[in-house]
C-alpha cells in the first residue's frame, strides 16, 4: 500500500504539472503521514507549510508559485517584481511580498511554514491589491505581480525620494535605475502615461513627474543603465 500510495501522488503531480496542496493530494486516499514520509524520503518536496511539489522545480520561480496556493491574496512586488520584469539588476535577499491585513503573518525562513525568507507588508487598501497588479501562470499556479508600471510607482513610493514615504525599502538609486530601465525606448517594458496614471491614484504623481522628466532630458544626453 505505501508503494502504491506514493505512485499515486507522483502521478498526480506530474499529471498537474504544478504544486499540489496536501488537501486536494488527501482526496486520492493518501493519507498526510504517507506525505510526510515521501518528503522526508525526498520522494517529494515539501514547498510550504501542506503544499508539496515533485523534488525538481519546473521554474526559477517554482516558489512563488507555492507561495501563491499557500497565500493567493499574496502579491508580489518592489523589488522581487522589479527583477521579475527585468528592471533591476538588484537581488533582493528575501522575496518581497504584500498581504491584505487579515491575512496575518505570513512566516518565511528555514524550518517555518513557508521556507523561503519572506519580507512581507501588510497594504491596507483594495486599490493597492488590484490597481496595476497581474497574474501570471507560474508552474501552472495563478500567480499575482505588480505590473512593470505599478513596480516602477512602488519603487518610487519607498523610496527616500518620496518626501511623504513612511517606510523606506528602496534605495534612491535603485529606483531611478528601475525607472530608467523601465522606460528605456529599446526594451520598451513599461508605458509612460501607466505610470503616471498609478501614479496619480497612489497620490504620488506630482513626486514621480520631476524623475519621468529627469529621464527624458538624461535620454538626450546619452544616458546609460548600469
Amino acid at each position: 500500500m505505501p508503494g502504491r500510495a506514493s505512485n499515486t501522488v507522483v502521478q498526480a503531480l506530474e499529471a498537474t504539472g504544478r504544486p499540489m496542496s496536501a488537501a486536494e493530494l488527501t482526496t486520492l486516499g493518501v493519507s498526510r503521514a504517507t506525505l510526510r514520509r515521501m518528503a522526508e524520503a525526498g520522494d517529494i518536496e515539501r514547498a510550504a507549510y501542506g503544499i508539496y511539489r515533485l523534488p525538481v522545480p519546473t521554474s526559477e520561480h517554482a516558489d512563488w508559485a507555492a507561495l501563491a496556493l499557500r497565500v493567493p491574496t499574496a502579491v508580489i512586488c518592489l523589488t522581487s517584481a522589479a527583477r521579475f520584469h527585468r528592471i533591476t539588476q538588484d537581488m533582493a535577499p528575501t522575496l518581497e511580498i504584500a498581504v491584505p491585513r487579515e491575512v496575518g503573518n505570513v512566516h518565511g525562513g528555514a524550518g517555518r511554514a513557508f521556507p523561503v525568507n519572506l519580507d512581507v507588508m501588510h497594504w491596507r487598501t483594495e486599490l493597492a491589491f488590484t490597481e496595476g497588479v497581474q497574474v501570471h501562470e507560474i508552474d501552472g499556479v495563478p500567480v499575482r505581480i505588480t505590473s512593470p508600471e505599478r513596480t516602477v510607482v512602488d519603487m518610487f513610493r519607498f523610496s527616500g525620494l518620496n518626501r511623504s514615504a513612511r517606510v523606506l525599502k528602496v534605495s534612491d538609486e535603485s529606483f531611478l535605475d528601475c525607472l530608467h530601465r523601465a522606460l528605456d525606448d529599446y526594451n520598451r517594458i513599461a508605458d509612460r502615461d501607466e505610470i503616471t496614471r498609478i501614479a496619480r491614484k497612489f497620490g504620488v504623481r506630482e513626486g514621480i513627474s520631476p524623475f519621468m522628466k529627469s529621464y527624458n532630458f538624461s535620454v538626450g544626453n546619452g544616458y546609460q543603465a548600469r
